[in-house]
Parts: structure tokens; sequence; C-alpha cells
């Protein structure tokens, strides 16, 4: 329920009775799909972490947030500098706005997968946190005022159908009144229980409860009570803890247990069918002592013969030896001697490959007993860093012959001559890169890389810019125009020379040459 209109309401009660007249200092994100909030009056700081990730969307309220050196983007600079000036609900809906004295104002959508922030100047202009979401263009939060009946004469035409009576009310509530019987009873007794349960939302408690098998912000007891409080904002920041935990132990941790428990099972696999092997090669047929036989009875073996049965003097046992009939019995044994020297190279490998395969048994073993009793995500990631556990990306195991910078959450790259240009363009960019040069003057390629679901932000694509320019003969001036578009409309000419290219559709920016913050 920590999306629900009925814990939405008495949290944004909450957040206008406590934040008001609090300055918006920063905003800014530093993950995919995650934004933060940095609020301060005199010396008091607070801050709103909202999570967008799809699996993992939630409000938290941490007392201190660490915003990073590297790797983060301001948002919404326009907002900051505003005093909050009001936290409201929108009716009946899974949204609240928070709206600031120098006219800007946010809308939280907070629905599931399709949740977004979406941030509104005085003058009408938007900017979408996930611009994505392309149906949110012009979206206000009038347009998602809804209207309920909620009487006692519109129960009774839905004839007590929660989804039509209640259609905000939630999977949970509605599991939980099922569970009280709600289904099976009179309709008498359904109006009870609605009207108990809504009243109960008026004024209510918050409990973090694990029910139906995961940790769940609910608004009445269910299941085991991990945590009860009066305070909604207590409430999201404690739920947001617990899910995120669990989230990230279930994304990180199940993934590499069921690597190494299948890395477990090959490897004890083919200690199973290599040492069987050895058993067959050092029991089996000895190559050596049959060219020592065949060596000691030269005498009795004939030329052309395809078998001999001689005396074997290792075993005191006569032996059947196959011979190829084209060789003589000397170049038989020879064979043989060879076989027998392949053959204990094949046995001395196999004992060092089962050697290595029991270490790798014991070690991974020893990584599953100590992961599989940790529950502390810190200490999972720290011996999963200090035991080189991670996964290695394709992407990380690229060695790229261009200069790398970060801007942000994005990454720039940049050519280092004409041939490492045609490269980067040609072979390491892809069609939704975004692709600039300074125009009309030799200089590097560069390329902005893309992120998925996200337009490129405009301070992003200046900054790229700048390195474009800095990176050309135009190094030394005050201004440099610089030309961009999406990579698809670069293209080479046969024949051309390293470097060279055609560019369609572009773009100018005007921009001060220079590095990246």
């Amino acid at each position: 329920m920590h999306l629900n209109y009925f814990f939405l309401k008495p949290l944004c009660n909450e957040l206008d009775a406590a934040w008001r007249g609090f300055t918006l200092g920063a905003c800014f994100s530093q993950q995919k799909d995650e934004l933060i909030f940095h609020f301060y009056r005199n010396e008091e700081e607070k801050f709103i972490r909202v999570s967008l990730i799809p699996q993992l969307t939630f409000i938290s309220f941490p007392e201190s947030f660490a915003r990073g050196r590297k790797n983060n983007v301001d948002l919404f600079e326009e907002a900051i500098g505003g005093e909050l000036e009001m936290v409201s609900i929108t009716p009946y809906d899974r949204s609240f706005a928070m709206a600031f004295d120098n006219g800007y104002s946010f809308l939280f959508k907070m629905h599931g997968s399709r949740s977004n922030i979406i941030g509104t100047n005085k003058n009408g202009s938007q900017k979408l946190f996930r611009s994505q979401l392309l149906d949110d263009e012009g979206l206000t939060q009038e347009q998602l005022v809804s209207t309920l009946a909620l009487t006692r004469e519109h129960f009774d035409e839905v004839e007590g159908e929660l989804r039509q009576f209640v259609p905000i009310l939630g999977k949970e509530t509605t599991a939980f009144l099922n569970g009280l019987g709600y289904d099976d009873t009179t309709i008498e007794r359904k109006w009870a229980l609605v009207t108990e349960m809504l009243s109960a939302f008026e004024n209510p408690m918050f409990y973090i409860c694990r029910w139906q098998e995961k940790v769940q912000l609910l608004l009445f007891k269910a299941g085991e009570v991990l945590m009860e409080t009066g305070s909604a904002i207590e409430a999201t920041t404690v739920y947001a803890q617990k899910v995120s935990r669990e989230f990230y132990l279930k994304t990180e941790l199940h993934p590499l247990l069921q690597r190494l428990r299948k890395e477990l099972k090959q490897t004890e696999s083919y200690l199973k069918q290599s040492k069987a092997k050895l058993i067959d090669l050092k029991e089996g047929k000895s190559y050596s002592q049959l060219a020592d036989v065949l060596m000691a009875n030269l005498h009795q073996v004939k030329e052309g013969q395809e078998e001999a049965v001689l005396d074997n003097f290792y075993t005191g046992q006569p032996v059947s030896i196959k011979l190829k009939r084209a060789l003589s019995p000397q170049k038989n044994a020879e064979i043989f001697y060879r076989k027998a020297k392949n053959q204990k190279i094949e046995i001395e490998k196999l004992e060092e490959a089962v050697a290595a395969k029991e270490t790798l048994v014991e070690t991974v073993a020893e990584h599953l007993l100590h992961l599989e009793d940790m529950t502390d995500l810190k200490l999972i990631r720290q011996y999963i860093q200090q035991h080189g556990l991670a996964k290695e990306s394709k992407q990380a195991t690229i060695n790229r012959p261009f200069k790398v910078f970060q801007i942000g959450l994005y990454e720039v790259w940049v050519g280092t001559n004409a041939k490492n240009n045609d490269e980067l363009t040609l072979k390491y960019a892809t069609k939704n890169d975004l692709w600039l040069h300074a125009k009309d003057v030799p200089g590097s390629h560069v390329v902005l890389k893309w992120r998925a679901g996200q337009n490129f932000p405009r301070p992003v694509i200046e900054q790229a810019a700048a390195l474009a320019a800095y990176y050309s003969k135009r190094k030394t001036d005050t201004l440099c125009p610089v030309i961009f578009t999406p990579k698809k409309w670069v293209r080479k000419r046969k024949g051309a020379h390293p470097g060279a290219v055609i560019v369609e559709r572009e773009e100018v920016i005007m921009v001060e040459p220079g590095l990246p913050n």
C-alpha cells in the first residue's frame, strides 16, 4: 500500500505540516530512475529519495544522503531556490504535488511501473524525469483527479463489489477483507467491514509487515508485524530500506548463488568423469608393456602378421597384440612406445586437472557456505569484491582505444586521431548515440553514449560539445560552433580520407571549449 491513495493522503498531510518553509537546494540523479531532493532551512536539512525503478518504486526520507563527486547530474534547475508552500494529495489518485513560491511545482505520479515526476515552471513549461513516458507530456494534477460515491446507495447498487465501489482500495486491502470472509457474508456485514476499514484509513496507524511472503507497508495488521508507527514518513522510509535490501539481495546474491551452485555441480560432474577415465587409463591396456613384450619376442613375430599372441612377462599370462600388417614388428613396437608416451602425458594432465578441479570444488563450496548465511548487503558486496566473484560485463571487457569521460550518468568517448576517429564512429558507436564535432575545422569525433529510454539532457549535450570544441583546432577560441546529430545520420563515403565523414540532419550549438566539470 506504499503507493496507495489511502497511504499517500496522510503522507502528504504530514509533509505539508512539517516541510512548509523549507527551500529546495538541489535536485539530482546519480542512479538510473532515482531522483534525490535536498531541502534546507537554516541549519536543518531534509531529503527525499524517489526510486522509480519498475520493480522498486517508492518514496523515502533518509536523514542524510551523500552525493557522489562524479556520476551524477543536476535536474530541474529552475526549481532550485524555491520555498515549499504546499504539499497536496490528488483526490482519489496515486499522485500528489509540491508547490513552491517561485511558481515551480512537482507532480509525483506514483502509478507503479508508469511512475514519473513532472516539473512545471511558472510559465507552464514542463520537464519529465522519465522522458520516455510520452503520455505524461502536458499532464497536470487536475487531470488525475477522480471522484467516488462512497454512499450506502452506491454500495447497494454494485452489490458490495469492492472493485466497483472503491476501485482505489488496492489488492492488499481487498485480500485482507476477503480473509475476513467478505465474499461469503451478507450485504449488511460487507457494508460494516468496508466502512470500518475506510474510517480507520482516515486516521491510520502504519505497519511494516511480512505478509503474503513479502514485506509490505499496510494500514492494518496482517501477518508478522515488523514495525508499527504513527508517522507515514517513518513508515515509508523503513519500508524502502527493507524492500531495497531484499530486492538487491535477490538481484545480486541469488544469481551469484545460482551461478556458484551450477559451477559446483558441473565441476563435481567433471571430477567424476575424469577420475573414472584415470582408472581406465591406469588399469587398462598399457602400451608401454605391449611394446616391451613385442620387442622381447620379435623372433616370434612374422612380417605382415596382423595379430600375435605372446607371453606377457609382466603378468605371466599370454596377451593378444594387434599389429599393422604393413609395418615391421619393430615399427609396430615404436607405435606402442609413442602411444605409451602420449598415454603418460594424458594421465599427468588429467591428474593435474583433477587436482585443480578438487581445489575449485573446495573454494566454491566455501564461498557458498559463507554467502548462504550472509544477510548484510554491504558485507555481501565486500565479500564479492574481495574474492573476485562479480561477473564482468561484456562492456567492461572491451578495450576501448579512445578517451573516455563521464558527464553525470553519461559516458562520452573522444577519438585520438583520424584513424581512431573512424574506428570510434564506425565500429564502436551505435545508431542511438549522439555524434558531435567542431564545425568546419579538424578535430576529434565525439560520441555521447545513449542511455536506454532517456533523452539527452541539454546540459550534458553542452558539456559533450565543449569537449568536441576542446579537441579541435578551435580549442583556443572564446566560442566554438559544434555540430551534433544521432550517429545514424553519420556515414563515410567509400575512399574518403581517415576521419572524413558525411553528416546529415545536424544541429549547431555554440559552446566554450573545455573539459567536463
